[in-house]
């Protein structure tokens, strides 16, 4: 195999192991919200940027801000979300699926801050 194609293989397997403690994390695990983060912090460095993993970890770092639900972590979610639009104005663009799942995130997160 490729050596990149064996990275993005390992990549998933990791993408998968954040998911499952972020879902553990949700079902009222909370403190799973912790290893989720730093499964997907780590796969941001990993990454090559613009790419579907790097989306992905992306999308769910913020993901776990917000469903951790606390008011420090709303208003970093609301900060990170913001910047990643400011660098990135149509997200990925359509071209990893990820731009909708950021919207809807971007509203909830709205809803949640009043805007603000």
């Amino acid at each position: 195999l490729h050596p990149l194609r064996v990275v993005a293989q390992r990549l998933g397997v990791y993408l998968e192991l954040g998911y499952v403690f972020y879902e553990m994390g949700r079902k009222g695990q909370k403190f799973y919200f912790d290893s989720a983060s730093t499964v997907f912090g780590n796969l941001l460095r990993v990454a090559k940027a613009d790419s579907e993993p790097w989306w992905l970890a992306k999308y769910m770092g913020i993901a776990i801000l917000y469903e951790r639900g606390k008011d420090s972590d709303i208003k970093l979610a609301k900060i990170a979300i913001e910047n990643l639009e400011k660098n990135n104005p149509e997200f990925d663009s359509g071209k990893h699926g990820m731009k909708d799942r950021f919207l809807e995130l971007k509203k909830k997160i709205d809803e949640v801050t009043g805007g603000r």
